[in-house]
């Protein structure tokens, strides 16, 4: 069995033996070539009534994992010896994209170990046909499928219920899917004051909707010249507010690496579709620091209020990323 999704890019799958007596057993885990794979736990027996149950744990790198079809989980004991085949879990994904005037659905199957799917659409509860299902072997030696499903756009704006079932060997797996509530995307530029004050930009990718299960399964990912970026984000949790939900994506920028950005993008992609919606800004930096200086209005023009007036000028091409504060000793 799989024991689930991978940690530090560690996968865990478990083997169990059941019904064995005496106690002693031995696991031993060898991948679809045959070649041992020592990464494992043998867990002490635990005995119920007059038999024992065993349990092994075998860790896969994910670079293994993802160019491996099968694992295979063997036990020996006095009374014999057996083999379990643990295949890896099929990845459906239900995806939709607008072609001109009709809507399309795609059921994408991917990492099966054999060439036998089937795929079984519905349009809420009853069966309708879609087109011949795709096979093809990738180079991992693993299947993958494709199976298309056009929608009338009636339908599709009607918010009707599709769903694709995907059969494989004793698996079956089940992708839902409907028309989504429209999203605003806003990308808020960082506070010219917070760059200077500090030393580091952030910008917040904000989404509204109405409907709480499309905010929520959006998916943000962010560009900075564009070139992907992942680090110094945080999402932070969905707000509410009236009919209104909010969820905001952080990112932070040191200023040193700031003071290079030209361009920041950000994409968020509806679950189960394909076309993101992307906002982004661009920024002009200046090559040359502003010149700055600090003047003292004439004596003449501030004697009658009993104040001095002083004037800070900053003059530069560009005056959009320039933040004046003022300090009083210190």
């Amino acid at each position: 069995m799989n024991c689930g999704t991978p940690t530090n890019n560690v996968y865990s799958i478990g083997c169990v033996a059941t019904g064995f007596s005496p106690s002693s057993l031995t696991f031993k885990w060898t991948d679809a070539s045959g070649s041992a794979l020592t990464d494992f736990i043998q867990y002490p027996a635990v005995q119920s009534g007059e038999t024992y149950t065993g349990v092994s744990q075998l860790r896969v790198d994910e670079n293994v994992w993802k160019t491996s079809t099968t694992f295979k989980c063997s036990v020996e004991h006095p009374g014999g010896k057996k083999t379990a085949d643990i295949n890896k879990p099929v990845s459906v994904s239900l995806l939709s994209a607008p072609i001109g005037t009709t809507q399309y659905l795609m059921c994408m199957i991917e990492n099966f170990a054999t060439k036998e799917v089937t795929v079984t659409w519905k349009k809420n509860d009853t069966e309708v046909e879609g087109l011949t299902t795709t096979v093809g072997q990738q180079q991992s030696g693993l299947f993958s499928a494709s199976s298309l499903l056009k929608v009338i756009n009636t339908d599709w704006n009607n918010k009707v219920q599709y769903s694709c079932m995907v059969q494989h060997q004793k698996q079956t797996i089940t992708k839902t899917i409907s028309k989504t509530e429209p999203l605003t995307v806003t990308l808020n530029p960082p506070s010219v004051k917070k760059v200077f004050s500090d030393n580091q930009a952030v910008l917040d990718c904000v989404i509204t909707g109405t409907d709480q299960d499309t905010v929520s399964g959006t998916t943000i990912t962010w560009q900075v010249n564009g070139q992907a970026k992942t680090k110094g984000i945080i999402l932070k949790p969905i707000e509410s507010k009236g009919n209104l939900n909010s969820k905001v994506s952080t990112l932070t920028i040191d200023q040193p690496e700031w003071t290079n950005v030209n361009k920041v993008q950000c994409s968020v992609t509806k679950s189960g579709e394909v076309t993101p919606v992307i906002q982004d800004l661009s920024f002009t930096k200046e090559s040359r620091a502003p010149s700055v200086s600090v003047h003292l209005l004439p004596k003449e023009d501030t004697e009658k209020e009993e104040k001095v007036t002083l004037v800070c000028l900053v003059v530069s091409p560009s005056l959009c990323d320039v933040y004046i504060m003022w300090k009083v000793g210190s």
